[in-house]
């Protein structure tokens, strides 16, 4: 009988990880990892067929056969579970990889485990064993079972106590392993906290640069490297305005509104989000797309919303109405809530690999304003507060964390006069 029959690939390994198919069980170093459902089925699909194309088709008619649901929804949701298990990464993928509009592909090499056998340690079934081959033999051989009660338990014996020298061996090295990575955290290098080193005008029309929301919140400010956009208004008209990385002449982004207000830029910087207030008294706004360097503003529905701002990948809406966050499609369909913060939601921003969320909580009676980090995805995990700042009359601190480093803020600056918010460059 082929070894691959006898032994069939119910436990399989990658990389660091093992999965149990039989029961449905990832694991990792010995721990259990918390991967269930269709994700795990996912997973499993996947690993039948390493290293070849599995169509979104497929998962479809293996998962859902009989079944009408939001497949992209499921799909995209378990995929995410997934990576989440595996500590992957879309961008830099090490296990499962996209494949756009067409599947996706378990690219890390996989191999099947093969499961120990049985201890005996009174070896009383190698003995029986042994017994009945003497026995097919015929009465030659039979005169020699009873050597297999004195050989089998010795062999038993043997096989138990060089197992748990390796075990043991193992737990000692894991130790050892484990020491190490402390003392070298101990001795780590520290990394001082991000500062800002020089400061740039860029312009010098002497104009104070407002929001167009009626909390008079400072403007919003984007880059796409080259180009500077940002809102200026007063009580007869707020625009958007553009101006060069360099500093020099400002100029009016050519929109035919006189109340509009600048929301997002796209990461492929190719269309500014905006927005105009439903009515003179409400703080809600609809939402707009124009596409750069010029172009006619598209509405893109009817949602009243305070603030909003473009995945990552451009597929999806994420915005604010009072206390809570929501997210849509570009077209505002399959609206859902994600989660619910305290105080006043904005200024939504997304971290560098597109996995956190954060955004403001403005609390409208101490008048002050705290930071939160949430995961995203098609849905939000509880918001995690990042920093509380209380903001004096007049004043504004410039607070600057590094990406992955939790907890650690730096005051990197200090506006006596009021400052506004601040936006990174392209290149961080």
């Amino acid at each position: 009988m082929a070894e691959s029959d006898q032994f069939p690939k119910q436990r399989l390994r990658f990389g660091p990880f093992e999965v149990d198919l039989r029961a449905g069980e990832l694991w990792k170093a010995g721990k259990r990892r918390k991967l269930t459902g269709q994700p795990f089925s996912v997973l499993a699909i996947l690993l039948e067929r390493p290293g070849e194309v599995v169509t979104r088709e497929e998962l479809q008619k293996r998962l859902w056969p009989d079944t009408f649901v939001d497949v992209d929804h499921n799909l995209n949701t378990a995929i995410n579970k997934i990576r989440e298990a595996l500590n992957d990464s879309s961008e830099r993928p090490q296990f499962i990889e996209t494949l756009s509009r067409r599947g996706y592909r378990f690219i890390a090499p996989v191999e099947s485990v093969r499961p120990d056998p049985p201890l005996l340690p009174n070896g009383a079934e190698s003995a029986s064993s042994i017994a009945s081959e003497a026995q097919s033999d015929g009465p030659a051989a039979t005169t020699a079972t009873p050597l297999a009660p004195v050989i089998a338990p010795g062999h038993a014996r043997a096989t138990y106590h060089s197992r748990f020298s390796r075990k043991t061996r193992m737990a000692g090295l894991s130790a050892i392993a484990i020491v190490a990575l402390v003392v070298l955290y101990l001795l780590r290098p520290t990394v001082p906290p991000p500062r800002v080193i020089g400061m740039r005008q860029l312009t010098h029309d002497g104009t104070t640069k407002l929001g167009l929301r009626a909390d008079s919140m400072p403007s919003e400010m984007f880059t796409d490297g080259t180009r500077v956009y940002f809102e200026k208004g007063d009580s007869v008209q707020n625009t958007v305005m553009q101006v060069s990385t360099m500093g020099g002449d400002s100029e009016q982004v050519p929109i035919p509104f006189h109340f509009v207000g600048l929301a997002d830029l796209s990461v492929s910087q190719s269309k500014l989000l905006l927005y105009t207030p439903v009515n003179a008294t409400e703080t809600l706004n609809v939402l707009w797309t124009m596409p750069l360097p010029t172009g006619q503003p598209q509405s893109n529905g009817k949602l009243a919303v305070y603030d909003a701002a473009w995945s990552p990948d451009g597929d999806w809406l994420y915005y604010t109405i009072g206390s809570d966050l929501w997210a849509a499609r570009n077209d505002e369909s399959q609206p859902r809530k994600l989660l619910s913060g305290e105080g006043l939601l904005t200024c939504l921003r997304f971290s560098h690999d597109g996995q956190r969320i954060r955004f403001s909580a403005f609390d409208e009676v101490r008048k002050t304003t705290s930071v939160w980090e949430a995961i995203c995805g098609l849905c939000c995990k509880d918001g995690m507060r990042l920093a509380a700042h209380g903001l004096p009359t007049g004043s504004t601190s410039y607070l600057l964390r590094r990406e992955g480093v939790a907890g650690i803020f730096g005051r990197c600056g200090n506006s006596g006069s009021g400052g506004g918010k601040p936006t990174p460059s392209r290149c961080g």
